[in-house]
């Protein structure tokens, strides 16, 4: 009954809300119809003056999108063109065409030309922004930052190509630049045209579309003065172009080449009036009684590249590109270095190098130049520098996020500008004392091998100034760019390694011809791994590529395989690989070096299959299986396990791979934990729900939507000269978020028994904890396990009963309580559903020292692809790391459509170029949860180590991932095995 009238009270309501709201929209226009000149005035520049911070925050979203939305190979920097008209903006093709969209290459446009025309709302994204007069904004921009025809350098001493004058004073005669140095000069400008002057013309537009702003495209008749002359020779368009609209404004105070400065200078006062009898300008207002009439009434809102790269790099991915380009370059240097090479600097116009040292800025060098992050090197070479000791001088001592090192050489990334350096100039760019600070200018100018900064360019804060330096060591010991990990055995047996770096060619060799166990090569021996010297703190994430093919050597490409892999650097030093044989250096004890200990992440390349996992095997006999799938050559219907005919084809595959059990476990009666990190499958299920807190499952469902295991033909190819094919291969690792896991907790018990005890005579002493009556006590390992539970111990010779709180189905279905002393001390679960207690199993398992299981989710993906040249824009997209798969590559494209613009199913007809495009799913996909690692317990009032956070059972904790090292491990058997991995690049988020 009370449903109809609450329907008419909302309807009532509503019917309310519209009559305020009308009345309030009333009420404001008539106050501001009744408001005096002044206020009306100042109503009318408050709305100008928003809505030009409006379009300039719109201009600044544009910028920082730049690269990735608008040009993935122009560097950021760059700002749209105005809006010309739709007659004259030739921008057919874009994805704005009509009024409100920015020009393209209009006819008389070019390089360092200037700009004005109408703001591109509508490119924007936005309705058009209008003035307290009503009319819609304007724009000019700088022909050394608008998008077409671009400038080269573009970064954040790039010079804008505009000026800002002004009246300082009423009664002059000229108008004065506000602009106290070069680099302030702004690189666009929005303008409130304000209303008609006397001689503008503003009907509408014979061969434009103007629905929406009305009027028409030629500036003078918007923006001021009337008359050429009538700002001290100012005007704030171009006379005699089309339009009035562009013009030639090239920087010239470089001293190359000569020239006058054409800097355009523009006026954004507001109202300026010019007295009659002396041609005198005033600003504002004339003095009473004279003869004034007004000359300008345009306001402006300057945009500098201050502003521009302030917002900028807020940017992460600005960041990352700039990284990027300074992680390659580091990667090249200290390969060409530890190869023997010259690694000669660029020489800096009126700079001579110091007697000890060889320095300059980075040469072009087709090892970083052209690579991805494509455009960077050349917009932002002069930032980039190199220093070298000469022979006979010590290397250098640098200082690196507060850690002394040893250095054969050093790299600087100069920041921006700092108070009292200028750009400007050749001479001003020529010394280093305006790019450079502290220690690293004293050592790059004069005798001195001491420098120092943070390693990672990351967003303006306190403690990372904008003009800070970064920088980078190629270190005197480890200099390479892959440390190789080997057998000591081999060596003492004869035998080379199996794994090695070549710096001169940049290629790691994973196994080596001629050392087998039927070479007699000790079988445990067998391992080899290589990782990249530093670990990478930023715990985001990262985007991997490389390229890797299996050389025949002897008669085959071998039977055994290799794993790219990222361990967690903070339990994991940099010395470490794991056993031979079917371990594939990724998983198991080679009993010399430290294994690899989780949390990591592998990308697993396996030749071979295994046909089932056994911990049980003798390692010294054979090495344990991996549950690996059957290979399929025809296409058909879900592989059977048992890979019966016709799945009889290739064995090879690809599987992302974790760790198998950090503990022994019963479930799945594990006895060696380390035994099984890359067996497929494992943990299963059912340790997982047994275990809580257990590592994430390995993929091995090769028919799974998603698969986390694929086949991947890495066998001899007649086509290849007997290798295998040569495969790209692109890994994305990102962390996509935390959670937290909290168990519901019963109260807490003192002991826990984790062997039979005699509940009617319990004894004195259980979970070796000596007990006192009222103590609650947990029983796990009874004979039949409905009699677990939670207990109260009243002495050794009375009988337990439950407790009170803990003898419901509600209390201990999933329930979880903590154990405060004894062998059993710690947080335990009972994961099965209690309907009828007494009757119904028990199952409790230990599962943690902490209470809340938080963490980290990663997802990991992999794009493996073979060489062909029908796929070179997708082998590029998969080269740059700066950028994700999903943003570079989203569709791939596959056969011409079909009749009528059909594809197959999953397609889509593209009406472009009439080809079917499929999403560009990864050949591998896979999530995982990451827990937090322990550490020590926390200090006074909660505190911990940095990096640290205290949990809620006083232990310290830090991320799982938080530091990562990269590299790759493998093995050999019973056969020769060679695999070539080249050009390894990744990209750290941020």
């Amino acid at each position: 009954m009370r449903r109809p009238v609450r329907l008419r009270r909302s309807g009532r309501g509503f019917a309310l809300v519209v009559f305020f709201t009308l009345l309030v929209a009333g009420a404001l226009a008539f106050l501001v119809s009744t408001l005096g000149p002044e206020a009306m005035e100042a109503y009318r520049v408050r709305k100008t003056e928003a809505a030009m911070a409006q379009a300039r925050e719109a201009l600044l979203g544009y910028a920082v999108r730049f690269r990735d939305v608008v040009s993935t190979n122009d560097v950021y920097g760059f700002l749209p063109l105005p809006d010309l008209g739709t007659s004259r903006n030739n921008n057919a093709g874009s994805g704005c065409q009509g009024e409100g969209c920015d020009a393209g290459n209009f006819a008389g446009g070019g390089s360092e030309i200037t700009v004005i025309g109408r703001f591109p709302w509508r490119l924007m994204g936005m309705e058009p922004i209008r003035d307290g007069h009503g009319e819609c904004r304007w724009y000019a921009v700088s022909g050394s930052h608008k998008r077409t025809q671009p400038l080269t350098p573009m970064n954040w001493d790039t010079l804008g190509e505009l000026n800002v004058v002004v009246a300082n004073a009423g009664g002059v005669a000229n108008l004065t630049s506000m602009i106290a140095s070069a680099h302030d000069r702004p690189v666009a400008i929005i303008f409130s045209p304000g209303p008609a002057m006397a001689g503008q013309d503003r009907s509408a537009s014979a061969d434009d579309t103007v629905t929406q702003c009305g009027g028409n495209y030629d500036v003078a008749n918007y923006l001021a003065p009337e008359t050429a002359g009538a700002l001290a020779g100012v005007t704030n368009y171009f006379a005699g172009a089309t339009n009035n609209a562009s013009g030639y404004t090239r920087d010239q105070t470089d001293d190359i080449p000569p020239g006058p400065n054409n800097n355009k200078s523009l006026y954004t006062q507001g109202r300026m009036f010019l007295r009659a009898a002396d041609n005198t300008l005033w600003p504002g207002a004339c003095p009473a009684g004279t003869n004034c009439p007004l000359a300008a009434d345009d306001r402006g809102l300057a945009l500098t590249t201050g502003d521009l790269f302030g917002a900028l790099r807020k940017n992460a991915n600005f960041r990352v590109d700039l990284s990027s380009l300074l992680d390659r370059m580091w990667g090249c240097v200290r390969d060409f270095i530890a190869a023997g090479g010259s690694a000669a600097p660029q020489g800096i116009p009126d700079y001579v190098e110091p007697g000890d040292k060889t320095a300059g800025r980075f040469p072009d060098h087709a090892c970083y130049s052209n690579l991805p992050p494509i455009g960077y090197f050349a917009n932002w070479q002069d930032m980039y520098y190199f220093a070298r000791p000469r022979t006979g001088f010590p290397d250098f001592l640098v200082n690196v996020d507060g850690v002394d090192q040893s250095c054969k050489a050093l790299l600087i990334f100069a920041g921006q500008r700092g108070p009292g350096q200028s750009r400007v100039t050749l001479a001003e760019r020529s010394n280093l004392a305006n790019y450079l600070e502290g220690s690293n200018l004293a050592s790059f100018t004069g005798l001195g091998r001491t420098f120092s900064g943070q390693s990672t360019f990351g967003p303006e804060s306190a403690t990372q100034l904008a003009q800070q330096d970064i920088v980078r060591c190629v270190p005197t010991i480890n200099t390479e760019s892959f440390v190789t990990v080997g057998s000591p055995e081999l060596t003492a047996e004869g035998f080379p390694q199996i794994v090695g770096y070549d710096p001169g060619s940049r290629t790691l060799t994973l196994g080596r011809e001629g050392v087998t166990t039927n070479d007699d090569a000790p079988a445990g021996a067998l391992f080899g791994c290589a990782w990249t010297p530093e670990a990478n703190p930023q715990g985001k994430g990262f985007r991997a590529y490389f390229t890797f093919q299996f050389r025949e050597v002897g008669s085959s490409v071998g039977n055994n395989g290799f794993v790219f892999a990222a361990v967690d650097a903070d339990t994991n030093p940099l010395m470490i690989c794991g056993a031979a044989g079917s371990h594939l250096g990724y998983s198991g004890d080679n009993g010399v070096t430290p294994p690899l200990t989780p949390a990591k992440i592998g990308i697993e390349f396996d030749q071979g299959r295994n046909s089932g996992f056994s911990e049980s095997a003798n390692l010294a006999i054979a090495n344990p299986g991996r549950n690996d799938p059957c290979g399929a050559t025809p296409s058909g219907p879900t592989i059977p396990p048992d890979c019966s005919p016709p799945y009889v084809g290739y064995n090879s595959h690809a599987a992302i791979v974790y760790w198998g059990h950090e503990y022994q476990n019963s479930t799945d009666d594990v006895t060696r934990p380390q035994d099984d990190d890359n067996v497929h499958g494992y943990p299963t299920t059912g340790s997982q729900s047994a275990y809580p807190h257990i590592a994430p499952q390995n993929p091995g469902d090769i028919n799974a939507a998603t698969p986390g295991i694929a086949f991947v033909n890495m066998r001899d190819q007649s086509s290849e000269g007997d290798n295998s094919y040569l495969y790209h291969v692109r890994v994305e690792v990102d962390r996509v978020g935390g959670y937290a896991e909290l168990s519901p907790l019963v109260p807490e018990a003192r002991a826990a028994a984790t062997s039979l005890a005699d509940l009617g005579s319990p004894g004195a002493t259980l979970g070796g904890v000596d007990l006192a009556a009222g103590d609650r006590v947990l029983l796990t390992a009874q004979t039949d396990s409905a009699d677990n539970g939670i207990y109260v111990w009243q002495g050794p010779s009375t009988s337990m009963l439950r407790a009170a709180d803990a003898d419901s189905a509600s209390e201990l279905s999933y329930a979880a309580l903590r154990v405060t002393e004894g062998s059993g001390v710690g947080y335990w679960q009972q994961i099965a559903q209690v309907l009828n207690v007494g009757g119904d199993p028990q199952l409790w398992r230990f599962h943690s020292s902490q209470p809340i299981a938080s963490g980290s989710n990663f997802q990991i993906r992999a794009w493996i692809e073979s060489d062909s040249l029908t796929k070179a824009q997708l082998i590029a997209a998969m080269q740059d790391t700066t950028r994700s798969m999903d943003q570079l590559y989203p569709m791939r494209r596959e056969a011409a459509c079909g009749v009528g613009n059909t594809c197959p199913s999953g397609q889509s007809c593209s009406l472009t170029d009439s080809y079917c495009y499929r999403p560009n799913i990864p050949t591998l996909s896979s999530t995982a949860k990451v827990y937090d690692v322990a550490g020590l317990a926390c200090g006074a009032g909660g505190s911990c180590a940095p990096g640290y956070a205290c949990g809620t059972d006083n232990i310290c904790y830090r991320q799982g991932l938080r530091s990562v090292r990269l590299g790759f491990t493998g093995s050999q058997r019973t056969q020769d095995q060679q695999v070539l991995i080249r050009n390894f690049f990744a990209s750290w988020l941020q």
